[in-house]
């Protein structure tokens, strides 16, 4: 196998921090989103004042992954301007996160099979950062206390 320049194969040590770091993604992401496994795909919105909107993106669930795709949106309207814009691809039954792809910092960052794994520790890592501070700002997606919210807006 050839590298690039100035890039090395992960060691087996680096490499069981990368899966350390998918399952600290998974834990982020449950608890931004505790009912991911029972949501139906669509769109779901976290608005909070003075924050930007987080949107999520419910793209594709199975029995035992879902891909989502997380995004702010800076104007606003459902189809602004979103970055980070990130795929992530969640694995209930390993109880890990992956961040398959990206738009971070200006830069698109690509699916796992043109990336390699070094990109891809620096891909999960900005996103075990973005969703501390998401989670820090307020932000989450709790299912039930939007249901609810719908119900009594619709009794009242």
């Amino acid at each position: 196998m050839y590298w690039s320049a100035g890039e090395k194969p992960l060691s087996n040590s680096q490499l069981a921090k990368l899966l350390t770091l998918y399952e600290q993604n998974y834990v982020q992401v449950r608890m931004l989103i505790p009912k991911l496994q029972t949501m139906a795909t669509g769109v779901y919105w976290s608005r909070l004042e003075s924050c930007l909107d987080l949107r999520l993106q419910v793209l594709e669930v199975s029995p035992y992954t879902t891909t989502i795709n997380l995004s702010y949106v800076f104007d606003g309207s459902t189809r602004g301007h979103a970055a980070p814009d990130l795929q992530i691809r969640v694995y209930h039954d390993a109880r890990s996160a992956e961040a398959l792809s990206g738009l971070v910092h200006g830069h698109r960052l690509t699916t796992r099979n043109v990336r390699t794994l070094i990109g891809s520790w620096h891909l999960n890592r900005f996103l075990f950062k973005w969703l501390s501070y998401c989670r820090f700002r307020g932000h989450g997606f709790d299912i039930d206390q939007v249901l609810s919210k719908s119900n009594s807006s619709a009794n009242g």
